[in-house]
C-alpha cells in the first residue's frame, strides 16, 4: 500500500492510494479513510508505472504541444501553457519547471520505455537539462525564476 501525493502536497487535494499485490480490501479502505481524514481526494490505482495520474498527464500536456517562446528580451511569454483544470492548476510548462526538469525528464524517459514511443520526451527539455537549465532550482528552465 503506498500514498503518491502531488506537488505541493499542501495545496494539491489529489492523492493517488497505491494497491499493491497483496493488499487486502480492509487496508486499502483504511487507506481512503486516512486520505479523506487529511483532506485529501483519494483515487485508487495499482503499483504501476506512472501511476495513474502521471500517466495522463504526460499523454495529455506536453505531446506536440510548443514550450513556451521568448520575446527579444529573452524573457519567456505564457503562450499556450495554461492550465486547464483544477486538476493541474498551472500549464504543463510551468508545472515541470516547478518540478524540476531533470526529474520529469527522468520520468518521461521511464514511461517511455516503459509504455513505448506514445510517452513522448520533449528535446527541449533534453536540451535545457543537458544545460543545467532545471527550472525554479536553478532559477531557469522554460521560464526565468528569481527574485
Amino acid at each position: 500500500m503506498g500514498f503518491h501525493f502531488f506537488y505541493p502536497a499542501t495545496v494539491m487535494r489529489l492523492i493517488e492510494v497505491i494497491e499493491g499485490e497483496y493488499t487486502t480490501p480492509e487496508t486499502t479502505q483504511a487507506a481512503v479513510n486516512f486520505a479523506q481524514a487529511i483532506r485529501k481526494t483519494p483515487i485508487r490505482c495499482a503499483e504501476v508505472p506512472g501511476f495513474v495520474v502521471n500517466r495522463i498527464l504526460k499523454l495529455r500536456c506536453i505531446r506536440g504541444v510548443a514550450p513556451p517562446a521568448g520575446d527579444r528580451s529573452g524573457h519567456r511569454r505564457r503562450g499556450p501553457d495554461v492550465a486547464e483544470s483544477r486538476a493541474a492548476p498551472v500549464g504543463p510548462f510551468q508545472l515541470a519547471d516547478q518540478l524540476g526538469l531533470d526529474t520529469v525528464l527522468h520520468v518521461a524517459e521511464y514511461l517511455r520505455d516503459c509504455y513505448g514511443e506514445r510517452f513522448f520526451v520533449h528535446e527541449q527539455m533534453r536540451a535545457l537539462v543537458q544545460q543545467g537549465h532545471l527550472g525554479a532550482k536553478t532559477g531557469k528552465g522554460f521560464y526565468e525564476h528569481g527574485s
